[in-house]
């Protein structure tokens, strides 16, 4: 009984041992299960940081290189900014250097072309004095057309000045009285020239006026319109006298027309008739011919005169003037 009791004690004792071994065994096997459960996070953990400590690296690197995209942007736009400038101040610098060569060339050219003109017109006024010494007045006349007397040096001036005027007015002065004599005489060819020459010789001298005059209104009688038109053009840059550039204006008018060139012609014309003087009526006719586009007026029957030519719409000429006094000043 004794030992029935022992045995089932021990039985007891060997069931609760059997029991807290598997007991034991499953808190094992659940330890082992933990244990791999922390591994497996540890691993998720682990692989999670190295993307992290990846996704860093690569933001890490993104900044860097958006960073030093970003620099190289400002650094090669700041030095595109001044290779622009460099080039605009070079393209400045060449073009002022080249606008001072040329300045200086110009410059160069001027005194080149002066001393030029100085040594043609010394070497006009050395054969002219000569010629002038020999009493050879056509050759010194003809020397005449190079000199300019400002182009000369000064001592060339002070030797010559005197005798270059004092030709040139007691020339043109003969060529005005000769040209007269002719156009009065009837000459009229021989008449122009001569007064063609004297203002050749002396363009605003003593007769300049009237031989302009004499010779602008002889080539209006002689049909020489284009001519007349170049010498009315001189006249009306003189000081004349009223009733003569009312004459002059009206005569350019009518040259004008008569030369073809129309819309100057008009212009003048109206002008004249407008200003209301004796030759408005004259004009009127020329005035409708033109707006209408028919035929001008017919030419009245002219006569070379003396001094002056048959001024149109006067009935007569006036006197000639005193050879040796400039028509009267505005």
């Amino acid at each position: 009984m004794a030992e029935s009791r022992e045995l089932v004690e021990l039985k007891k004792e060997v069931v609760e041992t059997r029991n807290q071994a598997i007991k034991t065994d499953n808190q094992v096997k659940n330890l082992g299960l933990d244990i791999k459960g922390f591994e497996k996070r540890f691993d998720l953990l682990e692989r999670r940081t190295r993307l992290a400590s990846l996704g860093a690296t690569v933001i890490v690197a993104v900044v860097i290189i958006a960073a030093a995209y970003l620099i190289h942007s400002v650094r090669t736009g700041s030095l595109h900014d001044q290779i622009e400038t460099s080039r605009a101040a070079a393209a400045k610098a060449e073009s002022q250097a080249a606008g001072q060569t040329e300045r200086l060339e110009g410059r160069v050219a001027s005194v080149e072309g002066a001393a030029k003109r100085r040594d043609q017109v010394e070497a006009a006024i050395a054969t002219f004095l000569s010629h002038l010494e020999a009493d050879q007045d056509k050759l010194a006349e003809a020397a005449l057309d190079d000199i300019e007397i400002d182009a000369a040096g000064p001592a060339m001036q002070k030797l010559a000045a005197d005798k270059v005027i004092s030709f040139r007015r007691k020339n043109a002065e003969a060529s005005y009285k000769a040209g007269r004599s002719h156009v009065g005489a009837g000459r009229v060819q021989s008449g122009m020239a001569e007064l063609r020459r004297s203002l050749r010789l002396e363009p605003d001298g003593r007769y300049a006026t009237q031989a302009a005059y004499l010779l602008a209104t002889n080539l209006w009688n002689q049909k020489k319109y284009d001519d007349a038109v170049d010498v009315l053009r001189d006249m009306q840059r003189r000081k004349i006298d009223r009733a003569v550039a009312n004459e002059v204006q009206f005569l350019l008018g009518a040259s004008l027309a008569r030369a073809g060139e129309r819309d100057e012609a008009l212009a003048i014309l109206k002008q004249v008739v407008s200003a209301g003087t004796k030759f408005s009526n004259a004009s009127k006719g020329y005035v409708a011919a033109l707006e209408s586009g028919g035929a001008l007026p017919p030419l009245p029957g002219s006569k070379p005169r003396p001094a002056v030519a048959a001024r149109p719409g006067s009935a007569a000429p006036p006197p000639a003037p005193d050879p040796g006094a400039p028509l009267a000043p505005r």
